[in-house]
């Protein structure tokens, strides 16, 4: 396994870009680098959505497509409207197939709806999927891009707690960036997010804040300090009513104490998220609680649990039939077997890998993975007597 706590993909999503500098905020710059960029996910992508209580982890949540009823009387009700949230309920099915660049091609032409019939909650709500669910594929650019506008909706319509949620998943993206001038501006969000939770007496937005302080805490490699931030947000999450924010902290938590060395408080922190995830029978919420409690075990030389947990998290995204969660299950055994030495098991990993980038789109992946495949075959080839 890779030996970080904040695990990268082995084969990150590159993109071609030119210099880009977004005015971040307070004044600070954010650059996105220069091209070629590799988009290395130095966090689990885990953000949380205005209203989710757990029902579901995916960008294209209950919840929010719960808010999608027209309005009465407000002037957007009728066939552009009803075209525009059918669009959205296609690319949540894309979605949870783990079609993302479907998802977003559908949501892109509901949000043109949206706007055409002047629907600003459509417009908000289609821009944070569409902001998510490019954070979720790598592309952080145009997640912020997305994001960035889905704040000024918020703004203008002077929708507090959507100001909160924003700025907290503008944050997370942010922090992908991966630079200090990154941490910088996803900790200002994340600032302004707690202070707007503290104001409007919002104690869920209070703990997803400051769990997410604690991942730029992370980030800057003072584990200790986001270890108190993390223990901070549960008191809050507790009391709040989103037992599926609780999970996410309690895997952040175990993270922390993984890097700190604390294996037994990883374990712990990971094993109270997989049975809190387990309860609320959330599929989701234990396939990531799966993944930290693997790697935890691992580190510790249990392996035999270790390998339980990861074939029950493979047979859990088979079960649902998300391919990509399925992807990066088969891309764990992958690791496995590669950094033991056992590159023959590896290999037919690496086969059923490329077959998934198929599946979802991903070109440039696929590429990668061939070459892999080809270093490996030649490994092979040299350890034939």
């Amino acid at each position: 396994m890779i030996p970080s706590p904040f695990r990268s993909p082995l084969v990150p999503i590159v993109r071609t870009q030119t210099w880009r500098v977004t005015v971040g905020l307070a004044g600070l710059l954010v650059l996105w680098a220069a091209a070629p960029v590799q988009a290395q996910r130095l966090f689990p992508i885990q953000i949380e959505r205005g209203r989710d209580r757990g029902d579901d982890f995916g960008p294209s949540g209950g919840p929010l497509l719960e808010q999608l009823e027209p309005v009465i009387n407000n002037g957007t009700a009728g066939p552009d409207r009803d075209r525009a949230d059918q669009l959205l309920r296609q690319g949540d099915t894309h979605y949870r197939k783990g079609s993302y660049l479907k998802a977003i091609e559908a949501w892109e032409t509901a949000l043109e709806q949206y706007q055409s019939v002047g629907d600003d909650e459509g417009v908000g709500i289609t821009l944070d999927l569409i902001g998510l669910t490019q954070g979720d594929r790598g592309d952080y650019l145009a997640a912020e891009q997305a994001l960035r506008r889905r704040l000024s909706v918020a703004r203008l319509r002077k929708d507090f707690q959507g100001q909160m949620y924003t700025l907290n998943n503008l944050g997370m993206v942010l922090i992908q960036g991966g630079t200090q001038e990154h941490l910088n501006v996803a900790e200002v969000a994340f600032e302004e997010a707690y202070a707007i939770a503290k104001d409007i007496d919002h104690p869920d937005g209070q703990g997803l804040s400051l769990s997410n302080l604690g991942l730029v805490s992370a980030g800057r490699g003072d584990y200790a300090q986001a270890v108190k931030r993390y223990e901070e947000a549960l008191l809050f999450r507790q009391r709040g009513d989103n037992p599926a924010g609780e999970i996410n902290t309690l895997n952040h938590l175990g993270t922390a104490y993984w890097a700190l060395g604390f294996y037994d408080e990883a374990i712990g922190a990971y094993g109270a998220a997989l049975n809190l995830a387990e309860a609320l029978e959330n599929p989701y919420a234990k396939l990531r609680a799966m993944a930290g409690l693997a790697e935890a075990h691992l580190t510790v030389g249990r392996l035999e649990r270790a390998m339980d947990l990861m074939t029950e998290r493979l047979a859990l995204a088979q079960e649902l039939g998300d391919v990509y969660q399925q992807f990066l299950s088969v891309q764990e055994f992958f690791e496995f077997y590669h950094d033991r030495g056992d590159l023959a098991v590896a290999r037919t990993y690496l086969l059923r890998l490329i077959g998934y980038t198929q599946l979802l789109g991903e070109e440039y992946k696929e590429k990668l993975y061939g070459e892999e495949l080809r270093k490996l075959d030649i490994l092979l080839a040299t350890e034939e007597p």
